[in-house]
């Protein structure tokens, strides 16, 4: 009857046990399905126009809020689309899931440990009446659960390093919003210019094809050496295959915004490659320590450094001994007997030395990388500053100083051309210095935007917070 009792008793503990274990069922990874559904991606869908809006509600991208992919896409549409898509930014913000998800589960007891025992007992006895011995068998049945008492308070300890780890993971989202964002940014500007640059390049293949059509005419009437005609061919010829190249590397370049934006190089989506014009530059105080406090790379730095605290403290914790209690029961025969026991480890030896050790080198070393990184961006934004300032330089002088001398001389000597007077080589050298002028002024000036660009991404972070639920990238 025991036995049948003591079965019962435990089938129904192995019961209760299994039916709290979880279960996940198996997910096929299915990457040509994923690749089909790239390739019908639709990114006028009302989620992303939604997640636009959103971002149109922040200072720093009001522009995004006329979210109209069909026309063509911008580059602050480009940069909703970047943010919602990316594949980099997905990865990061599925770490900042599993964050929340450990940190949903941290600091739990431990599982109870139940140990059941049973076997049978041979015992030589002496049979008084006839004088013999006798070998008797009796079943022995042992029961005991182990149960852990947390009083180190390493549980709770537990818990603020989940939470910290979850607030330094939500930096590392921002921190690489930022960079995309600073990343699309200055490639859309480098794209935009190459677009620009080939639209210099053919206007002057236009000039130059007028030029070189009169100069065949003079030289064929005598009035001009074949030489000096001759120059403006080859000119056109070099230039040409230069005009090949770029519309070469446009299709490169274009390749890679996509990829930026998450999408793929043969998405059905028209890139409006406008180049900037110049705008207003805003003095920046370098002196104000804010302006790098504030960047996401030091307050992701800030955040883990609070992380590397909080598991220094969880490690503390962890040398201090929790009790743990044993209640038993065991059955021998007519002998039934209740026992409870409890343990407790003694940090003599021990003491969590070695884990103490590893979180204090970890948190000094995040201290030395947060450190670091202010001084690096201290030094960022005073060479930023130090390079737009030296490109509106050069591109106000060149605007105002050498542009329209070379303009007033290349139309001086290709109206004299037309009337036979000019020299060939003066007009020669006026076009190929005007072009070379025209793409000086589009080089100073993606330098500009570029180095404002590096400028803002320390003065202006972006700053997001992602939608909730269904609707977050």
């Amino acid at each position: 009857m025991k036995l049948l009792f003591s079965g019962i008793v435990c089938g129904g503990i192995l019961l209760l046990a299994i039916s709290g274990c979880q279960t996940v069922p198996p997910r096929p990874l299915g990457l040509k399905s994923h690749l089909e559904s790239l390739d019908s991606r639709a990114i006028d869908t009302e989620p992303v126009r939604d997640y636009a809006r959103a971002l149109a509600s922040s200072q720093a991208n009001a522009q995004t809020l006329d979210f109209q992919p069909d026309d063509g896409i911008s580059l602050s549409e480009a940069e909703a689309i970047a943010l919602w898509y990316n594949p980099s930014l997905r990865l990061a913000r599925l770490e900042l899931a599993r964050a929340e998800g450990q940190a949903d589960v941290a600091g739990r007891w431990e599982d109870p440990l139940l140990e059941v025992s049973r076997g049978r007992e041979r015992e030589r006895v002496m049979d008084v009446e006839n004088d013999r011995s006798v070998l008797e068998r009796t079943w022995i049945s042992a029961a005991s659960l182990s149960i852990t008492i947390p009083l180190s308070g390493r549980l709770a300890a537990a818990r603020k390093a989940r939470t910290a780890e979850v607030v330094a993971t939500m930096e590392q989202v921002a921190e690489a919003e930022q960079a995309l964002l600073t990343r699309l940014r200055t490639d859309w500007l480098q794209w935009a210019a190459e677009a620009e640059r080939l639209q210099l390049l053919e206007a002057h293949l236009r000039i130059l094809s007028d030029v070189s059509q009169i100069a065949q005419a003079l030289s064929k009437a005598g009035e001009l050496e074949p030489g000096s005609a001759r120059m403006f061919s080859i000119e056109m010829a070099q230039r040409e295959a230069q005009r090949a190249e770029l519309r070469a590397l446009d299709a490169a370049h274009r390749a890679h915004l996509l990829e930026t934006m998450g999408l793929l190089p043969h998405a059905p989506v028209t890139l409006n490659a406008a180049f900037p014009g110049f705008r207003e530059a805003v003095d920046t105080d370098l002196s104000d320590d804010t302006l790098v406090l504030q960047h996401p790379s030091v307050t992701r730095l800030e955040a883990e450094y609070e992380a590397a605290e909080a598991r220094l403290r969880l490690e503390i914790r962890k040398q201090f001994p929790d009790i743990t209690l044993s209640p038993g029961y065991s059955d021998e025969g007519d002998l039934t007997s209740a026992m409870l026991g409890a343990g407790i480890p003694l940090p003599l030896w021990n003491a969590n030395r070695s884990g103490i050790a590893d979180a204090v080198a970890d948190r000094e070393l995040t201290r030395a990388r947060a450190e670091a990184k202010v001084q690096s961006l201290k030094s960022a934004l005073v060479q930023a500053e130090a390079r737009r300032q030296g490109a509106r330089t050069r591109r106000e002088q060149l605007a105002t100083l050498a542009a329209p001398l070379v303009d007033r001389q290349m139309k001086e000597a290709q109206a004299l051309l037309k009337v036979g007077e000019a020299d060939a080589v003066m007009l020669f050298q006026a076009l190929t210095q005007a072009n070379e002028i025209k793409q000086s002024l589009l080089e100073a000036t993606l330098e500009e935007h570029l180095a404002t660009v590096a400028l803002e991404s320390i003065t202006k972070p972006f700053r997001f917070e992602p939608l909730d639920g269904d609707d977050a990238p």
